[in-house]
């Protein structure tokens, strides 16, 4: 039997210079009937807001939603901004402000991080908070939680009483800066830090307290802004400037309002970061952090000399915008065309390369039919019958690669019809929804969540993973309508779900918070969800991050949809800058601040938080799980990330001496070795091969095309 690869039919495959814009998953938004059902989910009620659905469950501002019995905060990088109740259980009226410090941080022997509630900056008596998208809405008027701003800024508004600002550390001193006619202050606290304090439109008046000496200053003012940046330079303070030369360097009086992004008309490979100014015929100062540097184009922007430090990110770096920043991929290092292994033109890494594989093929025929084959026919069902989305789907695309190799390599009709049956049968329960913990549409947030409890399924139910966990299902869905169209555009729709709540790319889709996992201004993913967190979110396996990406890279080629595809690869582009910044180290950043040196000679990270660096897994400390949960599961996209000065240097270093059998973390770290050594391709090729040294997701016959085409 012959089985056909016709194109799919495009969702919108539209030309336009900005490929977010109109960008579809699909045209159908409705939400499958049987995954709306009445049944409570553990999920907890958003707070401090009135906007409906849906809302963001792994951001910057997914902290200030969830409700906590302590005051958790936001990490806006450059700032820390923290909602404060006046009282217990009373409603939140104000906001507290800090900022990152170099000489604070905390070491411990695996993890660095830096102290919370320390509040610098307490804007007091603003009124009850919502929030509404990234503005905290109060009473007295609004703040904008926009990624890099270079300056917090209360636009006040109705305000008929004074709006106080302390610390809860304590003012010590405040400087009239000169020529600012009481406009502007520098106020210097108990530990010795510094900010400037700007209003216009309205009046200030510096108190102090009798008893404790601290001081506090009042505004006053029906409608104004209050403006806040931290000095913290030690040898050239903002402090002894005059007024005119502050309002020159931190452009006071402007700010920005909100960010989009988008791609420029110069290129489908230029992202632009698109800046709402207050006044749009003027410059605004935001910060930049070190993985934007290396693609920065310069035309639309101007350095400054100011510099601010993230929570884990090392040191920002100032500049002025008149509305955007542009950053070019078009380099051909970043053309990832020849990772589309679907593509119809056949020149991916692994069509160019197909010589080497026939060499081999006795060899990978043999394991992929008497091993992985009758693994598939035997097992499946039994494997992928589980509580666990994730397991579940690591399972499915296991076998889903077995296929992908059988069409295209063997050419096998038979094998492939067999392979493509089972799986596809195996997967009718989770397409109809009637697995072990069928998913429901949670109508708290908005998203597909497991209908487990919050400790089932690495708490799928409350948004954390669900790039990990659903990214192998569209991967998977990727290989089979592939392989077969027909079948794929009567099931697409489960796919379509999944990757519409990871990774929604639609603005008009009204049931799913657009890319919830990703955030293009740090550019990676945050596994965590609806959590309350004094560190904020954090993510644990950065390759599990890459690979949901590159499902949705796959997926786009599958359905030939250019703009969802064009998508993933800028995102996979920013990746590579990210990961081998914050999450891989190489020797050669030891004399840098792009993260916290002390946690650099461990080579990866660890869990990565947004206040945090741990080096651990929540799963135990063992070297190998600590490493390899950053390389897992190990497919094509592996090499475009992993670079071999970071995969040498992480061998020799860390894992040369591990020395386990028996175990599935061998095979990924053989596999990991693969990148750099030829070695790995004769232990895959054991006909005789120790399954129990695999991975639950990974088949032999995969890991030894991989180590093949790695080492040719």
């Amino acid at each position: 039997m012959r089985y056909s690869r016709a194109p799919m039919p495009l969702p919108d495959s539209g030309m336009e210079a900005d490929v977010f814009s109109n960008a579809k998953i699909t045209s159908d938004l409705q939400i499958p009937a049987n995954f709306i059902k009445n049944k409570s989910t553990p999920t907890p009620k958003p707070v401090n807001t009135n906007k409906g659905l849906p809302l963001p469950t792994n951001d910057h501002i997914t902290s200030l939603l969830v409700p906590s019995d302590n005051d958790v905060p936001s990490y806006v990088q450059p700032f820390i901004y923290t909602l404060l109740r006046e009282s217990d259980g009373g409603a939140k009226t104000s906001i507290a402000l800090s900022s990152a410090h170099k000489d604070q941080k905390v070491i411990g022997d695996h993890y660095a991080y830096n102290p919370v509630a320390i509040y610098e900056i307490i804007i007091r008596n603003i009124g009850i908070c919502k929030l509404d998208d990234e503005d905290i809405v109060f009473d007295k008027g609004n703040v904008s939680l926009v990624q890099g701003q270079g300056l917090v800024t209360v636009e006040v508004s109705n305000n008929n009483d004074d709006i106080f600002i302390d610390s809860q550390i304590g003012i010590r001193d405040v400087y009239d800066i000169k020529g600012s006619n009481s406009k502007c202050f520098g106020v210097q606290l108990n530990n010795n830090r510094r900010w400037i304090i700007y209003t216009d439109y309205m009046s200030i008046n510096v108190q102090r307290n009798s008893n404790n000496g601290m001081f506090q200053l009042s505004f006053n003012g029906n409608n104004g802004v209050i403006q806040l940046f931290p000095d913290t330079n030690e040898y050239n303070s903002l402090l002894s400037l005059d007024f005119n030369t502050i309002c020159s360097v931190l452009k006071l009086g402007n700010y920005v309002q909100k960010m989009t992004i988008s791609t420029s008309s110069e290129s489908k490979d230029i992202l632009q970061f698109n800046y709402h100014l207050k006044y749009q015929d003027k410059e605004a100062l935001i910060f930049l952090l070190p993985h934007h540097l290396i693609d920065l184009k310069m035309s639309c922007l101007k350095k400054t000399k100011l510099q601010l430090y993230s929570t884990v990110y090392g040191t920002m770096e100032g500049f002025y915008t008149s509305g955007k920043a542009s950053f070019d991929y078009s380099r051909q290092k970043d053309d990832l065309s020849s990772y589309d292994i679907l593509s119809d033109k056949k020149d991916s890494v692994f069509h160019i390369k197909i010589n080497y594989l026939l060499d081999n093929l006795p060899s990978i025929r043999e394991i992929l039919i008497n091993n992985d084959f009758q693994q598939c026919m035997n097992n499946l069902e039994h494997e992928s019958n589980l509580d666990s989305m994730y397991f579940s789907g690591k399972v499915f695309n296991k076998y889903a690669w077995l296929l992908y190799v059988s069409a295209e390599l063997l050419h096998d009709n038979e094998l492939s019809e067999q392979l493509f049956t089972k799986i596809s049968e195996c997967l009718e329960k989770f397409i109809q929804n009637q697995q072990i913990l069928p998913l429901l549409y949670d109508t708290k947030w908005g998203g597909i969540i497991s209908s487990g409890d919050m400790n089932q399924d690495f708490g799928n139910s409350m948004y954390n993973d669900h790039h990990f966990h659903y990214g192998y299902f569209v991967l998977t869905f990727a290989i089979l309508g592939w392989y077969k169209p027909d079948w794929f555009a009567q099931n697409k729709f489960y796919s379509d779900l999944l990757l519409r709540d990871y990774c929604n790319i639609d603005g008009t889709d009204d049931k799913f918070v657009k890319f919830r996992n990703f955030n293009w201004f740090e550019g990676h993913s945050w596994a965590n969800g609806v959590w309350p967190s004094l560190d904020g979110r954090d993510q644990e396996s950065s390759s599990e991050d890459y690979n949901s990406v590159y499902a949705m890279f796959l997926y786009g080629s599958a359905t030939k949809n250019y703009k969802m595809q064009q998508i993933a690869k800028l995102q996979l582009n920013i990746m590579k800058r990210s990961n081998n910044l914050y999450f891989l180290y190489k020797d050669k950043d030891f004399n840098n601040e792009v993260s916290i040196n002390e946690m650099k000679k461990n080579k990866v990270c660890g869990i990565f938080f947004q206040n945090k660096i741990d080096y651990a897994t929540y799963f135990g400390l063992n070297t190998e799980y600590i490493h390899m949960i950053h390389f897992i599961p190990g497919t094509f996209i592996s090499r475009y990330i992993r670079d071999n000065d970071f995969v040498t240097e992480e061998w020799n270093q860390k894992l040369k001496n591990i020395n386990i059998d028996n175990n599935g973390w061998n095979g990924l770290l053989k596999l990991n070795k693969a990148l750099i050594s030829p070695d790995p391709i004769d232990f895959f090729k054991d006909v005789h091969f120790n399954k129990s040294n695999l991975d639950n997701g990974q088949s032999q016959t995969l890991s030894l095309v991989l180590a093949i085409l790695w080492n040719t």
